[in-house]
């Protein structure tokens, strides 16, 4: 994570973000290997793209199906003790800009 910049989300309470693409990593999280679904978003407010890692969980079924549809970081999810490094499944073709903006949380759908 040295060449990732955490995140700085305004809102006090969430952030709404869009899903550009999501990668799944669903598998069990066992000893030192730790798993993560990786979301590449845009904050809605600011037009930043956000790296954002779900550790040790299923990818919710509506950030799978339903990317046009809005979602939120809330605050509450933002985890703050989070690991020094993850394991996620994207093509070996993909590159992580250095300075990319990542935060460790789970995605909310916004309903209507």
């Amino acid at each position: 994570m040295d060449a990732l910049k955490k995140a700085s989300l305004d809102n006090p309470h969430y952030t709404d973000v869009s899903i550009f693409k999501t990668y799944a990593n669903e598998k069990i999280c066992t000893g030192k290997t730790i798993n993560a679904n990786l979301y590449i978003c845009k904050d809605l407010k600011k037009g930043d793209t956000l790296y954002v890692f779900e550790i040790c969980d299923k990818v919710a079924w509506f950030a799978k199906e339903d990317l046009h549809e809005n979602f939120a970081i809330l605050k509450e999810d933002i985890k703050t003790n989070t690991p020094d490094s993850v394991s996620i499944l994207v093509p070996k073709s993909m590159v992580i800009p250095t300075n990319a903006k990542y935060v460790f949380s789970n995605l909310t759908r916004l309903e209507d």
